[in-house]
C-alpha cells in the first residue's frame, strides 16, 4: 500500500512539473509573439488575453490556484489617477475617446481618474478594470517617472 501512495504522489508532482513547464512554455511564445507586434496592435492582444484570463478565473475551483496568477497588474490602493490621465492626454485622448477605444462604457474613464478605481467585485468589471490597467501599461505606466512618447 505504501508503493502506492508513493508512486501516486511522486505521479502527482511530475503531473505539477509537467504543468508548469507548459505553462512557461505558453508563457514565453505569447512573449515572443507580443515582441513582435505593432504598438497599435500589442492594446488588442492584451484584451485578447484578458478574455482568455477572465474566462479562466470565472472557471476557477474554489481552492483558488488560478487567483494569484490573475491579480491585477497595478496596485488599486496605489493607483495614481493623476499619472494615468497624464498618459492618456499624452496619447492625446479625452476620457470618452479612450473608453469608446477600449470599448468601455461612456464615462467610464474620467469616473477611475478623477475618484480612482474601485474593486471590482464583478466579472465584467474585472474586465474593464483590466482593459484599462493593460491600456495603460501598454503606454507607459510601470515604466518610469514620466510617461513616454504616446502609443495608442
Amino acid at each position: 500500500m505504501t508503493s502506492e501512495t508513493d508512486k501516486s504522489a511522486q505521479n502527482g508532482r511530475e503531473l505539477e512539473t509537467a504543468q508548469s513547464n507548459l505553462f512557461k512554455v505558453y508563457l514565453s511564445q505569447l512573449g515572443l509573439v507580443y515582441d513582435r507586434l505593432q504598438p497599435e496592435q500589442r492594446i488588442s492582444f492584451l484584451c485578447e488575453l484578458e478574455g482568455i484570463i477572465v474566462n479562466l478565473k470565472s472557471r476557477t475551483t474554489s481552492d483558488g490556484t488560478l487567483e494569484e496568477l490573475l491579480d491585477f497588474p497595478i496596485d488599486l490602493d496605489s493607483f495614481d489617477r493623476e499619472r494615468a490621465s497624464t498618459i492618456r492626454e499624452m496619447c492625446n485622448l479625452t476620457p470618452t475617446e479612450l473608453g469608446q477605444h477600449l470599448g468601455l462604457p461612456q464615462g467610464i474613464i474620467h469616473r477611475y481618474e478623477y475618484y480612482g478605481v474601485p474593486t471590482p467585485r464583478k466579472t465584467e468589471r474585472a474586465r474593464m478594470v483590466h482593459k484599462y490597467f493593460n491600456w495603460l501599461i501598454a503606454n507607459g505606466y510601470l515604466t518610469s517617472e514620466s510617461p513616454p512618447s504616446p502609443s495608442s
